[in-house]
């Protein structure tokens, strides 16, 4: 069960990598990160199924959460998340920032915190939908960047973030080096529920947090947060490049108040491994906790239980 002892387990991300995760006592092979009410916590598993050992992290700013991560090598882990607590949030670039830990050494203690710069967002009244931002959504690391002007996925990150006007989210594309100075590409969301909107998605549909995967055929798929509400659901898409995506016909995979979901269905993650589980968060009506399905292909997912 997730969480194990803080009030809620949202905006997860779980990594795996065999002996990869220091939990303080031992190495152990998945590491969950999520947003805890308060900040951002952690727990460790063996199986990615039975867990333990939950810990705050810290090293970060108080109250950060909307983590997503890029193990860079066997002792270097990276992670981009939101702060809330920054001045004229949602409206300002600040509010997200970066930090570093050595998972070899202890995956919950993080240092280098710094606050990002950029262009994603304008900052500005206007409502326009980069407006302002909630923080990354889902993250690339690309270890042999050549940096090619115009082409995102050939620097070190490649960023999906949760761009706002402060009334709609969806996503932006941004792009880096260093992980710390950002730029947007293009002038437009790639993913809105606005744009070829689906009836799920209703009048002022959302797209927030989401997961992406790739296929042995070469395109991207995407599981996203999305619908009347951030919250409402998780929506398929998929891509040949990663910046024009195609919404899929039989959405919503899951919605809320269907089946166990009856609050809130969003916040996907998976584990790439053909018979790893799939993480979303699902809560009951006094406790968030982060839900379990598992893949029986690129589309089809059967809820497996709550962690």
């Amino acid at each position: 069960m997730l969480p194990l002892a803080v009030d809620r387990a949202y905006y997860g991300r779980v990594l795996r990598a065999p002996g990869g995760f220091h939990d303080g006592t031992a190495l152990r092979d998945f590491i969950a990160y999520y947003g805890d009410g308060d900040g951002l916590s952690c727990a460790f598993s063996d199986d990615g199924i039975n867990w333990d050992n939950e810990k705050e992290v810290t090293g970060i700013a108080a109250g950060g959460y909307h983590v997503v991560c890029a193990l860079e090598t066997s002792d270097r882990l990276r992670i981009l998340y939101w702060d809330p607590n920054v001045p004229n949030q949602p409206y300002a670039m600040a509010g997200l920032r970066s930090a570093i830990c050595n998972p070899q050494v202890d995956a919950s203690a993080f240092t280098e915190d710094t606050a990002c710069t950029g262009d994603l967002v304008t900052e500005g009244g206007e409502p326009v939908w980069n407006r302002g931002h909630y923080g990354p959504s889902f993250l690339w690391y690309n270890p042999e960047p050549s940096s090619a002007p115009g082409k995102p996925f050939t620097w070190r990150y490649a960023m999906l973030f949760i761009a706002s006007t402060g009334g709609n989210d969806g996503l932006g594309l941004g792009y880096s080096d260093d992980g710390l100075d950002w730029r947007l590409y293009g002038n437009a969301p790639i993913l809105s529920g606005l744009i070829d909107a689906q009836d799920w998605e209703g009048a002022n549909g959302y797209v927030s947090s989401c997961h992406v995967e790739r296929l042995a055929d070469g395109r991207w798929w995407m599981l996203y947060s999305g619908g009347e509400a951030g919250n409402a659901g998780i929506g398929y898409a998929w891509s040949w490049d990663r910046i024009h995506w195609t919404k899929a016909a039989f959405n919503p995979v899951f919605q809320a108040g269907q089946g166990p979901f009856l609050e809130r269905c969003y916040t996907p993650c998976l584990v790439t491994d053909a018979t790893a589980p799939s993480f979303f968060t699902g809560p009951p009506r006094t406790r968030i906790p982060t839900g379990l399905s598992y893949p029986d292909s690129a589309r089809r997912f059967s809820v497996g239980g709550t962690l």
